[in-house]
């Protein structure tokens, strides 16, 4: 379970809610894959989505044989993704030429949700732009929804979780008091040295929140492959390293129930983003609840 530990010059709000750390790796996606004889097929249905796909083909050469025997149907160069030790990596000389205070001492999703809205803002300075540029304005966390359409997901999933959600609207509200008071603690400190506000790092915090891949205390954005939709009879992204020599990849091959699964040109390639984790957890970072985890309850 994530603390939110935070520096002295970052404070944290009492009570704030660990339901919403991010024990899963998911997200909410925008667009489905589907196989076909080119390894980064996708129903292409906007500009951004092709501009992404021959951004990973420009940086996708030199594939070992061993991991083009596994027959993955969708490749990514490791060094596409954005994790939290990158973030640091690359935000530490800027904040300490301005003797702003490190984030070291941060858990995982503040550091790189800062990282996020500051790469964002360069635009097409930012060698991310492809995969940012992409992201939904909105994610699809519960803290971030409308009141109508939180209304309309909170009667969805009391219908199928029952007595235990009746209190999640207040859950729900908790949690937003609380990013937005992480992201505004955050904006005053760094704000005026890397040219984000408290609404851009909110932004930042719901997609990796709702997007993100692995556990503390390093996250990861996966370019493409979170763009999959996410089912339990799938398994989640793997990752290859090869040989000493070899280039870092992480590949999703079509498996089903552990066994795998062909795939005709326009079917739907799913992943697993689901780790052990509580119905309302679920619900904060996604918006919903996914079906595998509604029979279980957890304390």
């Amino acid at each position: 379970m994530i603390a939110w530990r935070c520096p002295q010059t970052i404070p944290r709000q009492q009570g704030w809610p660990n339901n919403i750390s991010p024990r899963l790796p998911c997200r909410t996606p925008s667009y489905h894959g589907h196989t076909g004889n080119n390894t980064f097929a996708i129903k292409a249905t906007t500009g951004s989505v092709e501009q992404l796909r021959d951004w990973i083909e420009e940086h996708g050469e030199d594939i070992d044989e061993e991991l083009v025997s596994r027959e993955p149907l969708l490749l990514v160069p490791e060094e596409l993704s954005i994790s939290t030790i990158l973030a640091k990596e690359k935000l530490a000389p800027i904040l300490k030429a301005a003797n702003l205070p490190s984030l070291e001492e941060l858990d995982a999703v503040l550091p790189l949700a800062l990282f996020l809205a500051y790469e964002r803002n360069k635009g097409q300075g930012s060698f991310w732009q492809p995969y940012l540029g992409l992201l939904p304005e909105q994610p699809g966390c519960a803290w971030l929804m409308h009141p109508e359409e939180l209304t309309q997901a909170l009667q969805q999933v009391k219908q199928l979780v029952g007595a235990e959600a009746q209190d999640w609207e207040s859950k729900v509200q908790d949690a937003k008091d609380a990013v937005n008071f992480q992201a505004s603690a955050m904006a005053t400190a760094y704000s005026k040295e890397l040219n984000v506000s408290a609404d851009d790092i909110l932004w930042g915090m719901g997609q990796v929140l709702s997007r993100c891949f692995g556990q503390e205390p390093d996250l990861a954005m996966l370019p493409f492959t979170d763009l999959c939709n996410h089912s339990s009879h799938a398994m989640a992204p793997n990752s290859y390293t090869g040989t000493e020599d070899s280039r870092p990849f992480v590949f999703v091959s079509s498996v089903w129930d552990n066994e795998p699964r062909p795939l005709a040109t326009g079917d739907e390639l799913f992943i697993s983003y689901m780790a052990a984790t509580p119905p309302l957890t679920a619900f904060l970072n996604l918006g919903f609840v996914p079906e595998e985890l509604l029979s279980q309850r957890f304390d």
